[in-house]
């Protein structure tokens, strides 16, 4: 068997105070049984606490690692704890990272934001010490998809798992399109600073349910679209979606009628 720390040991560190204070008060009233066993209020009061104490869980204020992101990175790669990214605003967290991150969440959290992700921190846990146990009993089995983490959508930003461990929050606005590429996908994004796009290891069906149905259109079996990037509907001599970037994508004959119809919608929700 596995040995697994339930409740999770979990960490704050943030430095606007107020929200600390509210955070910590949510966990001590609606999640009694966790420990919370770290508060810092600055990036080098986190890194001396977890030299000291070992966490399953931090959530991190984004703003507070963003001028300590090679310290962050070293600390994090060295204490390994599940992290989640707190955010005011969606450009302070649209970063890659060379560490795992659980979720971005906009402050102030709610209660049910939480729950999901202290659920999502569990499930993680027990994915890592199942495979852990199974590497050691050298079994070489696959982990179910059971014990899988189920990934929420965020209405902000996105958190997206590159190959290689590493992970990318973007701006969902940003995200032009996603393309399947067998197990994998590839997502395309507006992003005038460095590469548009990225090999990511979730597969199309992850993104079509995660991304907001009401912007974003499967237009084929290998193509996920966000419809304020198309510019028009090519109907001869194939069904093509001419994209504001100049690119073509793909539309299923079969699709033709829903997608119209979607964007239609989408039309008249941005000019209301």
């Amino acid at each position: 068997m596995s040995t697994l720390r339930f409740p999770l040991k979990v960490g704050i560190a943030d430095a606007d105070l107020k929200n600390l204070q509210l955070l910590q008060l949510f966990l001590e009233i609606h999640f009694p049984d966790m420990s919370t066993i770290l508060i810092c209020d600055s990036f080098d009061a986190l890194q001396q606490a977890l030299s000291q104490q070992e966490v399953d869980l931090i959530f991190l204020d984004a703003k507070l690692s963003s001028t300590n992101t090679p310290k962050l990175i070293q600390s994090l790669r060295v204490f390994n704890p599940q992290v989640v990214f707190l955010y005011t605003h969606p450009e302070e967290v649209a970063t890659t990272f060379d560490f795992p991150v659980i979720d971005t969440v906009k402050k102030p959290l709610t209660i049910a934001t939480l729950n999901k992700v202290i659920k999502k921190a569990q499930m993680r846990i027990l994915e890592k010490e199942i495979h852990t146990e199974h590497q050691k009993e050298q079994e070489g089995k696959e982990l179910t998809d059971s014990i899988l983490p189920v990934i929420e959508p965020f209405s902000d930003v996105l958190t997206v798992p590159l190959i290689k461990g590493k992970t990318l929050v973007i701006n969902v606005s940003d995200i032009i399109r996603c393309e399947s590429s067998g197990d994998l996908s590839t997502v395309h994004f507006n992003n005038k600073k460095s590469n548009n796009k990225q090999v990511t290891t979730k597969s199309l069906r992850d993104y079509e349910k995660e991304l907001p149905a009401d912007h974003f259109f499967r237009s084929h079996k290998q193509h996920i679209v966000n419809l304020s990037y198309v510019d028009k509907l090519q109907l001869r001599p194939s069904l093509l979606l001419e994209l504001k970037n100049g690119e073509k994508v793909q539309l299923g004959r079969r699709r033709k009628q829903a997608f119209i119809d979607a964007f239609r919608r989408f039309k008249s929700e941005i000019s209301l």
